[in-house]
């Protein structure tokens, strides 16, 4: 492995670029000019299906990079262009400025890494796998969704910045009027992207938390002791219209949330002061950790909702977004250690929580002066077992 390295290292500096500026310059290129119709989701997982499968070809048979990626693109098998085994590597040659600039200098410098540094019979494969894939995926940070918007009553671009991979998603949707549901962990920003619909309509937006508590009139407000009816945030957003965000509803009582259906359905609903019409600019989203099917190990305070209740909404599972978690990070070396604990987290099936918060909470924390452990201690562990968090850290 540290053959490989320096020997990259070495080929960079023959290329007159480092090497994370050779991948981020020539893939970041390929892949924004020919998959930039892919998600984010997608674009990662081709990334990790294709991009580290050629250009480990590369390293192993000096293929032509041209002829690989067109293979990829066709969906042809990559072991097609390949060279076989025997094949000898290609002899150095000079780097010009001729040539398709960055692929040129790519090729040149992994023809001059072939050239008697590393045998390739002897080439550890799963070595070279794991320091693309390293690069690939650090390259791949930058790719979030900017996103601008404009409206009928606000023709001028207005710019969102860096949103979730869903926002375009839930943006259409909430413009068809519809009732959505976002199911993910703690600190996914299902609430946060629920606002951001809200600015990019030019809708006023609401919110609610939602638990055992809430009672009827916190929902529909209620008449007081002189007759005057108070009314509540989800009548101003029905009557007037609005985002209204029911925060945490799978924490509610389902027998209160169950007559919000006739609202929800039906285009009329009623309150203390008569019969509303519902305004054509409502739009009713709700935020929830479950499916409303109960509770969990890792949320037991969630209670299971009325099958009615649950038959109005768009359920939409809203998890992490690691690059916009990246993109938006003030110490991207800290949220690398998170991203790679929650991912341990994940594959020991423990019940611990190690959201975006401690990757933005955190970097503000080290900053201060705290150590690292002290700050996983504060916004990972947080009081679970001696054994769970050696189990965890002892695998990252």
């Amino acid at each position: 492995m540290e053959e490989m390295e320096a020997a990259m290292k070495e080929m960079a500096e023959e290329a007159g670029k480092t090497i994370d500026g050779i991948i981020e310059e020539a893939d970041r290129e390929l892949l924004e000019a020919k998959l930039k119709g892919l998600t984010v989701a997608e674009l990662r997982d081709y990334a990790r299906k294709n991009c580290s499968t050629f250009l480990k070809g590369l390293y192993i048979a000096g293929a032509k990079r041209s002829d690989l990626i067109q293979a990829i693109l066709e969906g042809k098998p990559v072991g097609e262009v390949l060279a076989p085994a025997s094949t000898p590597a290609p002899a150095p040659r000079p780097i010009s400025g001729n040539g398709n600039g960055k692929e040129a200098a790519l090729a040149d410098a992994l023809a001059s890494l072939l050239e008697g540094r590393i045998k390739t019979p002897s080439l550890d494969e799963e070595a070279v796998s794991a320091l693309v894939q390293r690069e690939i995926e650090r390259a791949l940070e930058g790719f979030t969704h900017r996103i601008s918007v404009s409206s009928p009553t606000s023709p001028e671009p207005k710019d969102m910045g860096v949103q979730h991979y869903l926002f375009p998603k839930l943006l259409k949707i909430a413009a068809r009027r519809k009732n959505v549901a976002l199911v993910g962990p703690a600190g996914s920003g299902k609430t946060t992207v629920v606002h951001n619909v809200a600015t990019a309509l030019d809708l006023p937006f609401y919110c609610m938390s939602v638990s055992m508590q809430t009672t009827k009139s916190d929902l529909f407000g209620f008449i007081d002791a002189s007759g005057r009816y108070i009314p509540s945030m989800f009548r101003k957003a029905y009557e007037h219209g609005g985002v209204f965000c029911l925060d945490e509803i799978d924490a509610g009582n389902a027998n209160v949330l169950v007559l919000l259906n006739s609202a929800t359905a039906n285009g009329l609903c009623s309150f203390p002061d008569g019969m509303i019409e519902k305004h054509k600019d409502f739009v009713l989203f709700a935020c929830a950790n479950t499916f409303g099917l109960g509770n969990d190990r890792k949320y037991v305070g969630r209670n299971q909702m009325d099958a009615a209740t649950r038959n109005r909404f768009l359920f939409i599972e809203f998890p992490y977004d690691e690059h916009m978690e990246m993109a938006i990070s003030p110490n991207k070396d800290w949220t690398r250690k998170v991203q790679s604990i929650r991912r341990t987290i994940a594959g020991l099936k423990e019940d611990v929580i190690a959201s975006p918060r401690a990757s933005i909470h955190g970097a503000d924390l080290l900053e201060d002066g705290l150590t690292e452990e002290e700050v996983l201690d504060m916004l990972i562990f947080q009081g679970v077992s001696t054994e769970v968090k050696n189990r965890i850290m002892s695998r990252v």
